[in-house]
C-alpha cells in the first residue's frame, strides 16, 4: 500500500501482511473504530511480516496505528524503516512487538497504554523511544549503534530464571 494521505478505519480486526510506505503524508490505520458501522469492541490491529517505511517523516509521513477495541496492537516479524518519521501507537489494549527490526525514527505512544512489551527478540538502530519498553526475561534487544529514550520514559529489564539482555554493536555505547 503506498499512500500520500490516507485514513483507514475498520470496525473489526485490521491485519497488514505487506508493505506500508508513506512519502510526505500521514497515515492512520484504525481498528475497532467507532466511526465504522459496527465497531467490534475486541478488535485487534496486527502488522505481521510487514514493512513500515516512512519517507519525509517528521510530521509529514508519520504512521499512526490506532485500536479503539480492547484487542491491542501487535507487530510481529516486521521491518520498521522510519527515517526521521514517527510510528505512533494509540490503544488501551496490549501493545506488543516480536521478531522485529527498527531503523531510525521515533516509536511513540498516544493512548493509555504507554508500554511496548517485547514478546520476542527485537533490534533497534538509531531509534528514539518516546514511550516505555518492557523486555522480559529470556528476550534480547539489540540496540545497534545508537538508542535514545526521551525524558520520562523507561526501558525495563524484567529478569527471571532467564535473563533479559541488551546487545550493542559498539563498545561504550551511550543510551540516553
Amino acid at each position: 500500500m503506498q499512500a500520500t494521505a490516507a485514513r483507514f478505519r475498520a470496525g473489526g480486526n485490521l491485519t497488514v501482511n505487506g508493505s506500508i510506505i508513506t512519502n510526505g503524508a500521514d497515515l492512520l490505520l484504525s481498528a475497532g473504530d467507532t466511526g465504522a458501522t459496527s465497531p467490534n469492541a475486541a478488535a485487534v490491529l496486527a502488522i505481521a511480516s510487514g514493512i513500515v517505511n516512512v519517507t519525509n517523516g517528521g510530521g509529514l509521513g508519520d504512521v499512526t496505528l490506532r485500536n479503539r477495541g480492547s484487542g491491542g496492537i501487535a507487530l510481529t516479524n516486521s521491518t520498521l524503516t522510519l527515517g526521521s518519521g514517527t510510528l505512533a501507537f494509540d490503544t488501551a489494549g496490549a501493545l506488543t512487538i516480536a521478531g522485529s527490526t527498527g531503523n531510525g525514527g521515533t516509536l511513540s505512544a498516544l493512548g493509555t497504554t504507554r508500554t511496548l512489551g517485547a514478546t520476542g527478540n527485537n533490534s533497534f538502530s538509531n531509534v528514539t523511544l518516546d514511550m516505555d519498553y518492557a523486555l522480559p526475561g529470556g528476550r534480547d534487544l539489540d540496540l545497534g549503534t545508537a538508542f535514545t529514550i526521551t525524558a520520562g520514559n523507561t526501558l525495563r529489564l524484567q529478569g527471571n530464571a532467564a535473563n533479559a539482555r541488551l546487545l550493542t554493536n559498539t563498545n561504550g555505547m551511550t543510551i540516553g
